[in-house]
Protein backbone atom coordinates (compact mmCIF):
# COMPACT_ATOMS: atom_id res chain seq x y z
CA UNK A 1 0.00 0.00 0.00
CA UNK A 2 1.35 3.40 -0.98
CA UNK A 3 0.37 6.52 0.90
CA UNK A 4 0.86 10.24 0.52
CA UNK A 5 -0.13 12.88 3.03
CA UNK A 6 -0.40 16.60 3.78
CA UNK A 7 -1.34 18.50 6.92
CA UNK A 8 -3.78 21.39 7.25
CA UNK A 9 -4.71 23.50 10.30
CA UNK A 10 -8.29 22.79 11.27
CA UNK A 11 -10.61 23.63 14.15
CA UNK A 12 -14.14 23.06 15.45
CA UNK A 13 -15.94 25.45 17.82
CA UNK A 14 -19.07 24.11 19.52
CA UNK A 15 -21.52 26.61 21.04
CA UNK A 16 -24.27 25.21 23.27
CA UNK A 17 -27.42 27.33 23.60
CA UNK A 18 -30.61 26.93 25.68
CA UNK A 19 -32.69 26.14 22.59
CA UNK A 20 -32.25 23.74 19.72
CA UNK A 21 -30.40 25.68 16.99
CA UNK A 22 -32.27 27.00 13.98
CA UNK A 23 -30.98 27.18 10.41
CA UNK A 24 -27.19 27.81 10.48
CA UNK A 25 -27.71 30.60 7.93
CA UNK A 26 -28.95 32.81 10.79
CA UNK A 27 -25.73 32.18 12.70
CA UNK A 28 -23.73 32.99 9.56
CA UNK A 29 -25.66 36.25 9.22
CA UNK A 30 -25.07 37.23 12.85
CA UNK A 31 -21.34 36.46 12.68
CA UNK A 32 -20.94 38.21 9.34
CA UNK A 33 -22.66 41.37 10.61
CA UNK A 34 -20.72 41.49 13.87
CA UNK A 35 -17.32 40.94 12.25
CA UNK A 36 -17.88 42.63 8.89
CA UNK A 37 -14.20 43.47 8.49
CA UNK A 38 -13.32 39.77 8.07
CA UNK A 39 -14.37 38.77 4.55
CA UNK A 40 -13.42 35.16 5.31
CA UNK A 41 -16.67 34.96 7.33
CA UNK A 42 -19.07 36.00 4.59
CA UNK A 43 -17.07 35.93 1.32
CA UNK A 44 -18.21 39.37 0.17
CA UNK A 45 -16.10 42.34 -0.88
CA UNK A 46 -16.84 45.82 0.52
CA UNK A 47 -18.83 46.61 -2.65
CA UNK A 48 -21.08 43.60 -1.99
CA UNK A 49 -19.72 41.39 -4.79
CA UNK A 50 -19.04 37.73 -4.08
CA UNK A 51 -15.61 36.22 -3.47
CA UNK A 52 -15.69 32.79 -5.10
CA UNK A 53 -13.61 30.36 -3.04
CA UNK A 54 -14.08 27.32 -0.86
CA UNK A 55 -15.45 28.66 2.47
CA UNK A 56 -12.76 28.54 5.16
CA UNK A 57 -15.40 29.16 7.85
CA UNK A 58 -18.57 27.04 7.86
CA UNK A 59 -21.65 27.08 10.08
CA UNK A 60 -23.49 23.94 11.21
CA UNK A 61 -26.00 22.72 13.77
CA UNK A 62 -25.88 19.44 15.66
CA UNK A 63 -28.07 18.45 18.59
CA UNK A 64 -28.40 21.49 20.88
CA UNK A 65 -25.26 23.14 19.57
CA UNK A 66 -24.13 25.39 16.80
CA UNK A 67 -20.83 24.31 15.27
CA UNK A 68 -18.41 26.61 13.47
CA UNK A 69 -15.64 24.96 11.46
CA UNK A 70 -12.41 26.77 10.60
CA UNK A 71 -10.16 25.40 7.86
CA UNK A 72 -6.59 26.53 7.24
CA UNK A 73 -4.59 28.90 9.42
CA UNK A 74 -6.86 31.89 8.85
CA UNK A 75 -10.01 29.91 9.54
CA UNK A 76 -8.54 28.39 12.69
CA UNK A 77 -7.34 31.78 13.96
CA UNK A 78 -10.87 33.16 13.52
CA UNK A 79 -12.27 30.40 15.74
CA UNK A 80 -9.84 31.34 18.51
CA UNK A 81 -11.09 34.92 18.25
CA UNK A 82 -14.72 33.76 18.45
CA UNK A 83 -13.95 31.64 21.50
CA UNK A 84 -12.80 34.74 23.37
CA UNK A 85 -15.36 37.21 22.02
CA UNK A 86 -18.68 35.35 21.82
CA UNK A 87 -20.83 35.09 24.95
CA UNK A 88 -24.22 35.64 23.32
CA UNK A 89 -25.84 35.13 19.93
CA UNK A 90 -28.56 37.21 18.31
CA UNK A 91 -30.64 34.85 16.17
CA UNK A 92 -33.92 35.88 14.54
CA UNK A 93 -34.23 38.94 16.83
CA UNK A 94 -33.69 36.82 19.93
CA UNK A 95 -30.66 36.91 22.19
CA UNK A 96 -29.37 33.45 23.08
CA UNK A 97 -26.94 32.97 25.92
CA UNK A 98 -24.02 30.67 25.14
CA UNK A 99 -24.12 28.08 27.92
CA UNK A 100 -20.81 26.47 27.04
CA UNK A 101 -18.03 26.79 24.49
CA UNK A 102 -15.64 24.09 23.33
CA UNK A 103 -12.81 24.70 20.87
CA UNK A 104 -10.65 21.95 19.40
CA UNK A 105 -7.84 22.68 16.95
CA UNK A 106 -5.24 20.46 15.36
CA UNK A 107 -3.19 19.86 12.25
CA UNK A 108 -5.22 17.32 10.32
CA UNK A 109 -3.25 14.60 8.54
CA UNK A 110 -4.71 14.43 5.04
CA UNK A 111 -3.75 10.92 3.91
CA UNK A 112 -4.20 9.65 0.36
CA UNK A 113 -4.10 5.88 -0.17
CA UNK A 114 -4.48 3.42 -3.03
CA UNK A 115 -7.75 1.98 -1.70
CA UNK A 116 -11.03 3.41 -0.42
CA UNK A 117 -10.19 3.03 3.28
CA UNK A 118 -12.20 5.98 4.63
CA UNK A 119 -15.98 6.18 5.00
CA UNK A 120 -18.00 9.36 5.50
CA UNK A 121 -21.69 9.91 6.10
CA UNK A 122 -23.53 13.05 5.10
CA UNK A 123 -25.11 14.29 8.33
CA UNK A 124 -26.80 17.13 6.46
CA UNK A 125 -28.21 17.03 2.90
CA UNK A 126 -25.59 17.04 0.15
CA UNK A 127 -26.53 19.68 -2.44
CA UNK A 128 -24.66 17.89 -5.19
CA UNK A 129 -26.49 18.86 -8.36
CA UNK A 130 -27.60 22.27 -9.57
CA UNK A 131 -30.33 22.53 -12.20
CA UNK A 132 -27.93 21.99 -15.12
CA UNK A 133 -26.22 18.94 -13.62
CA UNK A 134 -29.55 17.58 -12.38
CA UNK A 135 -30.81 17.44 -15.98
CA UNK A 136 -27.59 15.67 -17.03
CA UNK A 137 -28.01 13.22 -14.15
CA UNK A 138 -31.49 12.20 -15.28
CA UNK A 139 -30.19 11.51 -18.80
CA UNK A 140 -27.17 9.47 -17.71
CA UNK A 141 -27.15 5.71 -18.10
CA UNK A 142 -24.79 5.32 -15.14
CA UNK A 143 -26.08 7.87 -12.66
CA UNK A 144 -23.93 6.50 -9.83
CA UNK A 145 -20.69 7.08 -11.74
CA UNK A 146 -21.80 10.59 -12.74
CA UNK A 147 -22.66 11.50 -9.15
CA UNK A 148 -19.35 10.11 -7.89
CA UNK A 149 -17.48 12.26 -10.41
CA UNK A 150 -19.29 15.34 -9.06
CA UNK A 151 -18.42 14.38 -5.48
CA UNK A 152 -14.76 13.87 -6.39
CA UNK A 153 -14.81 17.33 -7.98
CA UNK A 154 -16.17 18.74 -4.71
CA UNK A 155 -13.33 17.11 -2.77
CA UNK A 156 -10.81 18.58 -5.22
CA UNK A 157 -12.41 22.00 -4.68
CA UNK A 158 -11.88 21.59 -0.94
CA UNK A 159 -8.22 20.74 -1.55
CA UNK A 160 -7.80 23.66 -3.95
CA UNK A 161 -9.13 25.93 -1.20
CA UNK A 162 -6.14 24.81 0.89
CA UNK A 163 -3.75 25.37 -2.05
CA UNK A 164 -3.31 21.61 -2.40
CA UNK A 165 -3.12 20.12 -5.89
CA UNK A 166 -2.67 16.36 -5.93
CA UNK A 167 -1.40 14.02 -8.63
CA UNK A 168 -3.05 10.96 -7.12
CA UNK A 169 -6.38 9.75 -8.50
CA UNK A 170 -9.27 10.00 -6.07
CA UNK A 171 -11.50 6.93 -5.77
CA UNK A 172 -15.09 7.10 -4.56
CA UNK A 173 -18.01 4.74 -3.92
CA UNK A 174 -21.17 6.73 -3.10
CA UNK A 175 -24.13 4.86 -1.57
CA UNK A 176 -27.24 7.03 -1.89
CA UNK A 177 -29.95 6.38 0.70
CA UNK A 178 -32.35 9.10 -0.43
CA UNK A 179 -32.55 11.92 -2.98
CA UNK A 180 -35.01 14.73 -3.57
CA UNK A 181 -35.28 18.18 -5.06
CA UNK A 182 -34.96 21.22 -2.81
CA UNK A 183 -34.98 24.94 -3.46
CA UNK A 184 -32.03 26.75 -1.86
CA UNK A 185 -31.92 30.55 -1.99
CA UNK A 186 -34.41 30.47 -4.85
CA UNK A 187 -32.42 27.96 -6.91
CA UNK A 188 -33.44 24.33 -7.58
CA UNK A 189 -31.02 21.64 -6.42
CA UNK A 190 -31.07 17.89 -6.20
CA UNK A 191 -29.87 16.85 -2.76
CA UNK A 192 -28.76 13.46 -1.49
CA UNK A 193 -28.43 11.55 1.76
CA UNK A 194 -26.12 8.60 2.26
CA UNK A 195 -22.45 7.75 2.71
CA UNK A 196 -19.34 7.26 0.61
CA UNK A 197 -16.03 5.41 0.74
CA UNK A 198 -12.99 7.30 -0.53
CA UNK A 199 -9.19 7.02 -0.54
CA UNK A 200 -8.53 10.35 1.20
CA UNK A 201 -8.78 11.09 4.93
CA UNK A 202 -10.93 14.22 5.21
CA UNK A 203 -11.51 16.27 8.37
CA UNK A 204 -14.82 15.78 10.18
CA UNK A 205 -17.48 18.49 9.86
CA UNK A 206 -16.29 19.96 6.56
CA UNK A 207 -18.89 20.50 3.85
CA UNK A 208 -18.88 19.20 0.28
CA UNK A 209 -21.01 20.43 -2.61
CA UNK A 210 -22.96 23.68 -2.77
CA UNK A 211 -23.91 25.94 0.14
CA UNK A 212 -21.44 24.36 2.55
CA UNK A 213 -21.00 27.59 4.53
CA UNK A 214 -24.72 27.34 5.41
CA UNK A 215 -24.48 23.78 6.70
CA UNK A 216 -25.15 21.64 3.62
CA UNK A 217 -23.06 18.59 2.76
CA UNK A 218 -21.50 18.11 6.20
CA UNK A 219 -19.55 14.85 6.58
CA UNK A 220 -18.52 12.73 9.56
CA UNK A 221 -16.20 9.74 9.42
CA UNK A 222 -17.57 6.27 10.15
CA UNK A 223 -15.83 2.98 10.74
CA UNK A 224 -15.93 0.65 7.75
CA UNK A 225 -17.37 -2.77 8.56
CA UNK A 226 -18.55 -5.65 6.42
CA UNK A 227 -22.16 -4.51 6.90
CA UNK A 228 -23.59 -1.65 4.83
Amino acid sequence: MTENFFTIPYGVLKLETPQKPVNPSYLRGFIGDRFQEKDILHNHRPDGSMIYRYPAVQYKKHGNSFIIVGIGKEGTDVLKHFFLELDELSIKDRNLEILSKELKTKNHLLQIRDSKDFRYRFVSPYAGLNEKNRDKYYKKGDRKEFLESILIGNILSFLKGQNLFIKERLLCDFRVKDSYEQEIKGNPFMVFEGFFDVNIDLPDWIGLGKWVSRGFGTVLKEEITSFR
